[in-house]
């Protein structure tokens, strides 16, 4: 019998909410709905767009400094160690301004475009966790398309919740840095200052605790900003155990996860992309449904529709029908990527996303050649030498390892398409940007070649097409702004919605398809790779 949590708080007449079957309960829906992946996948969105505008302004930066005659200035003096004449040149007009003025607008640009998108995402996320514990079916493309039910809303209650949860310990820090600058580093202000650290950042592990309902309050009760965290203050102190209840759950399972990962670094077994994958396809999808379902069970009056299911949850995962259902899943995959990658209507986003990667291959052989290659000379760069971390991995564990590294920055980088379109590409020319870089790195073409193309001749390919799907994902939605509905057999039909959620439908199966490829690609990198190289006179 689950223990009734909140019903020992002296209220009878309150409903008890138990979290073993909100769980269970959010784990068969998640095991059903597997469109509920979707918009976790998403939020990995908002990093590939971040690093997009700093890719952008950190290579206007770099080239701006090339024409000028400064950069090669300061990596000659680097060279020669003479730093202080290398740091009078950073802080003269031709560099420093250049220099605020570049990553300041980079720095406000990801700050504000990251509020806005965590709103879409979070929109996306919560909206389908309410309809599916509505019993209402979610499909990929209702998933993504979420992003436009509340995002303002979404936007306005997240930068609330973490201003709140932030300010103790943004506060503390400050006072710590004015008692050790008036102080001149006294001992005693020092411990009172680790006190006072201490403080804050107890004061803001309880306000995340009591605003952890804020974002969902305005998914289920349409509320936003301070009201939002008012109800989410009422909800987690009247629920107190149940909520405390998930709390702990949660930094369990997460800090169990990283656990795997920090493990397999000691024993040679790279475990961290494997459980960052974990971590957004399984764990966090199930905790958030999960908390959405408490607090759905306290706004309702009536009981919760409860069924124990015959199947255990670990039995389903990792024995029984799940891993049938993920072969079939691939098989899918694998057929709608051939549809993809030899539709001609396609051609013109493969061809986009490939002249993507190449611009970016031009721009990282000229900013290579013009100064940054001698800087990472001088950082101590040893050419010809393979990285040792593959060198020192348990055989074909490191494989594994790049094939979930690589998959999860295809997904990141073809969801991000709905942004516009622009990070997609802009992600493929960083890459492109990388391998211009390297190539200049390299000592010769022969071992260019050698560490890049066993591997490269999928991984390349895979990541372009990830491209394609990202901007075709794009320009659907792009099109939904502007659709017009029509009337078929008595209901109103949006078309370019209808359109959006089959292109969204077809962009998450192209990248299930994808992650055979890259698994291939990793194998390949990971095991045969490195005997290239060394053939080819890399040691």
């Amino acid at each position: 019998m689950p223990i009734p949590y909140s019903h020992s708080f002296g209220y009878p007449w309150k409903k008890v909410v138990y979290f073993e079957r909100c769980l269970s309960k959010s784990y068969w829906l998640w095991r059903r709905n597997q469109a509920l992946v979707v918009p976790t996948l998403l939020s990995g969105s908002i990093a590939v767009l971040s690093q997009s505008i700093f890719i952008i302004f950190g290579i206007v930066l770099l080239v701006d400094l090339e024409n000028n005659g400064t950069l090669s200035q300061m990596v000659a003096f680097v060279t020669k160690a003479a730093y202080s004449s290398a740091l009078s040149i950073f802080f003269s007009r031709a560099v420093f301004y250049p220099f605020l003025i570049l990553i300041g607008s980079a720095v406000i640009s990801t700050v504000v475009v990251s509020i806005l998108v965590n709103g879409f995402v979070l929109s996306a996320e919560y909206v389908s966790y309410r309809k599916a514990l509505e019993g209402r079916r979610v499909s990929v493309g209702e998933a993504i398309y979420s992003v436009k039910n509340k995002w303002m809303a979404m936007a306005w209650t997240s930068v609330l919740s973490i201003l709140i949860t932030y300010s103790p310990i943004g506060l503390a820090w400050i006072s710590v840095a004015y008692s050790l600058y008036s102080s001149s580093g006294n001992p005693l202000a020092l411990f009172g200052s680790l006190v006072f650290l201490l403080i804050g950042g107890v004061l803001s592990l309880l306000m995340s605790f009591f605003v952890m309902y804020s974002t969902i309050s305005v998914a289920i009760e349409d509320v936003s900003g301070f009201a939002a965290i008012r109800k989410s203050f009422q909800r987690s102190s009247s629920y107190f155990g149940t909520s405390l209840t998930y709390a702990v759950v949660r930094i369990v399972s997460i800090a169990a996860i990283f656990g795997i990962g920090i493990f397999g670094q000691f024993i040679g077994v790279p475990l961290t992309s494997l459980a960052s994958i974990a971590l957004t396809v399984v764990l966090v999808p199930v905790l958030h449904l999960a908390k959405t379902a408490i607090y759905r069970e306290m706004t309702i009056p009536s009981p919760m529709e409860y069924k124990t299911c015959e199947t255990s949850v670990i039995f389903d995962l990792f024995r029984g029908p799940y891993a049938k259902y993920i072969i079939s899943i691939l098989g899918k995959g694998l057929r709608t990527l051939g549809r993809f990658v030899f539709g001609t209507r396609n051609l013109i986003y493969h061809f986009c996303s490939a002249l993507a990667f190449l611009v970016g291959v031009y721009v990282g052989s000229y900013v290579a050649i013009h100064g940054l290659a001698s800087v990472i000379f001088t950082l101590g760069y040893q050419p010809g030498q393979i990285n040792p971390t593959i060198l020192k991995a348990v055989p074909l564990s490191e494989g594994f390892d790049i094939f979930f590294h690589n998959w999860q920055v295809s997904l990141s980088t073809a969801l991000s398409g709905i942004w516009f379109v622009a990070p997609s590409l802009v992600t493929l020319g960083f890459n492109g940007v990388i391998l211009g870089v390297v190539y200049h790195l390299t000592p010769t073409p022969t071992m260019f070649v050698a560490a890049i193309f066993p591997h490269g001749i999928i991984e390349l390919p895979a990541f372009i097409i990830a491209g394609s799907t990202g901007m075709k994902l794009g320009v659907a939605f792009l099109r939904t702004r502007k659709s017009k509905t029509d009337t078929v057999a008595g209901e109103i039909v949006d078309s370019a919605r209808e359109r959006f959620y089959v292109v969204a439908r077809e962009t998450i199966y192209v990248l299930v398809g994808l992650a055979i490829l890259f698994l291939i690609a990793g194998f390949i990198e990971g095991n045969i790779t490195p005997m290239i190289m060394r053939a080819a006179g890399w040691h």
